[in-house]
């Protein structure tokens, strides 16, 4: 949902404000089972898409070591766009489901695909005129996480959903009876979710707080099934998305805007495409303290993840020089000694999921 809006190069693509809505009925389907049969779980423990730095309209997936070593992309049947990307696991990573944008003059035509853990047997699962993104596999079978649009084209209202994972139908809508806190009564945004490690929780990026639309974006965590609590975890009333949870579910990683820059800027001025850095926050404790564990404004740092067999922090950096752009680094859960796991000549690397 929450995309950030940039004018430099090598966070171009990557960061923008919202999904939109949109998509080519026409394209085919393809329909097979669940439970297909797939390769076994490969041994690698990285999966992550990344595009060429100088493109907006391809984007391909890959999977490596945890080291960054043995890289391999996973080679998917083309449909529309080679554009493919936040990709995540299966829990027995046997199979992948991420989001592939289907129409060339419409960036927002992005709809939520699965396939083999080797690109194979691809199945395309929304197919509904609005845009569907941030998906992920359930501990239920029968059932996908997702980020769905209801807006019309233009005027964006997204909210967490479950959609059947045989039709893609919506079978609950988690977050559409959340409004802004400010009375109105109209109805807030909600995306950039992931699950807990053991699959109870979600973490999640709301605007609810915001006095205009997406002007702030704050992190909540809410149980995964009904009823739905939900506990507010960030308070800086700045911009705050792509959160994931510890593996014991107290603490919250997330990559934060802290420009001067009202952000997202309309137009955008160039300045907001620094001071983004990672912060952590433990849940529920009083006074609200966030720790931030990066400091440099100009290496933008982004899309943390709380790695559980580690217990270390991985996140997107443009601290490396050109021609690297956004490359995948890991660090302490202090900030301190971080290391660059991949090196990829002009590309940029962005989004990522371990298992």
């Amino acid at each position: 949902m929450f995309r950030r809006i940039t004018t430099i190069q090598v966070v171009l693509a990557f960061v923008s404000l919202c999904w939109l809505s949109a998509l080519n009925p026409g394209q085919a389907a393809y329909a097979f089972p669940y439970d297909m049969s797939c390769p076994p779980a490969p041994a690698q423990v990285l999966l992550f898409s990344a595009r060429p730095l100088w493109s907006v309209d391809s984007s391909e997936i890959y999977i490596a070591n945890a080291d960054g070593s043995a890289e391999q992309q996973i080679r998917i049947p083309e449909l529309g766009l080679p554009y493919n990307s936040y990709p995540k696991w299966s829990w027995d990573k046997k199979q992948i489901i991420f989001t592939k944008r289907l129409n060339e003059s419409n960036r927002s035509s992005e709809d939520i695909f699965i396939m083999c853990n080797d690109g194979s047997n691809l199945r395309r699962l929304t197919s509904d005129n609005a845009a569907d993104s941030w998906p992920s596999f359930t501990a239920d079978p029968n059932k996908i996480l997702a980020v769905h649009d209801f807006g019309p084209y233009g005027s964006p209202q997204t909210d967490i959903v479950y959609l059947d994972i045989n039709s893609g139908a919506i079978v609950e809508n988690i977050t559409g009876g959340m409004t802004y806190t400010n009375g109105s009564g109209i109805q807030s945004n909600e995306g950039d979710v992931r699950f807990s490690w053991d699959g109870t929780k979600l973490v999640f990026g709301s605007d609810q707080s915001a006095p205009t639309p997406f002007y702030v974006v704050q992190i909540y965590v809410m149980n995964a099934e009904a009823p739905h609590q939900i506990t507010r975890v960030s308070y800086d009333n700045s911009f705050d998305t792509d959160a994931s949870l510890s593996p014991d579910g107290k603490s919250v990683v997330f990559s934060g805007y802290r420009g001067i820059t009202p952000y997202p800027p309309f137009p955008a001025t160039g300045n907001e495409v620094h001071d983004w850095y990672i912060f952590k926050v433990d849940i529920g404790v009083t006074p609200y303290r966030e720790t931030q564990l990066t400091h440099t404004r100009t290496d933008i740092d982004l899309v943390p993840f709380w790695r559980h067999d580690t217990n270390k922090i991985a996140f997107l950096s443009a601290r490396s020089v050109l021609p690297y752009g956004l490359e995948i680094f890991e660090m302490d859960l202090d900030g301190s000694n971080p290391i660059m796991l991949n090196k990829s000549e002009w590309r940029n690397e962005e989004y990522q999921d371990w298992r």
